[in-house]
């Protein structure tokens, strides 16, 4: 048994072995487009673009290049000084 075997639906969380199916690792076409649609609404972002090192395999990074990690809001959700 391999580790893909049974794993869960990232949109409704039910397990199964989704890989083997067509919509893999979604369990439905519903599952695959309602995940498509929040990243089209920008409920699932990217917090920053990539940079060359994410790209990388992890034995190959350099724990030492790495920058500190951001902080603060999404741009587009972030209030401007006076509030609004």
């Amino acid at each position: 048994m391999n580790e893909w075997s049974e794993i869960a639906c990232p949109t409704c969380r039910k397990k199964g072995a989704w890989f083997a199916g067509a919509y893999g690792p979604f369990c439905s076409r519903r599952c695959k487009l309602v995940d498509l649609g929040k990243w089209l609404n920008e409920e699932h972002v990217l917090s920053e673009p990539l940079r060359p090192e994410h790209l990388l395999a992890p034995e190959d990074a350099d724990p030492a290049a790495s920058p500190a990690p951001r902080t603060g809001s999404h741009p587009k959700l972030a209030r401007n000084p006076d509030g609004v």
